[in-house]
C-alpha cells in the first residue's frame, strides 16, 4: 500500500486523472514529556474529587463515556473516576464512547469494552450500551 513517502517521492498512484493532489508537507508536533502516574485510580478520584465537588451532588446521576482507543490504564482510571463521582455522592453509569466500534451495536460495543477489561464488576459502576 502506498504511503506518504510514496507521495512525496512522485510515485505514480492509480488516481483519476482529473483528481489534483495538492502539494504535500512533513508537519511535525512537539511530544510532551510527562511523568507515569504510579496509581492511576487514586490520581483519577483524586482529580474528580479537585474538579467537581460542589458540582456533582449527591444523588445526582452521571454518565462515564468509556471509548475504545488510545488510552492505557483506562480501567484504572475509570474506576477511580467512578469512585471519586461515589465519594461526592452520585450515581455513575458508564457508556460506550465509540461510534461504529463493536459494529455500532450496543451488545458490540459492550464486547468492545470487556475485551479492554470494562466490566460492571472491574470498573464498579453499571454499564449502559
Amino acid at each position: 500500500m502506498p504511503g506518504f513517502e510514496d507521495l512525496l517521492a512522485g510515485v505514480h498512484l492509480p488516481f483519476h486523472p482529473d483528481l489534483v493532489i495538492p502539494e504535500l508537507h512533513r508537519v511535525s508536533f512537539p511530544q510532551p514529556e510527562v511523568s507515569p502516574v504510579d496509581d492511576i485510580a487514586a490520581a483519577a478520584e483524586a482529580s474528580v474529587l479537585a474538579h467537581f465537588s460542589g458540582a456533582v451532588t449527591p444523588g445526582m446521576t452521571v454518565a462515564v463515556g468509556a471509548g475504545s482507543r488510545g488510552l492505557t490504564g483506562r480501567v484504572e482510571m475509570l474506576a477511580g473516576v467512578v469512585a471519586g463521582l461515589c465519594a461526592l455522592g452520585a450515581s455513575p453509569f458508564i457508556v460506550p464512547a465509540m461510534g461504529s466500534h463493536g459494529g455500532a451495536t450496543a451488545d458490540g460495543q459492550r464486547q468492545v469494552l470487556s475485551d479492554y477489561g470494562i466490566t460492571e464488576a472491574s470498573v464498579g459502576a453499571e454499564i449502559r450500551s
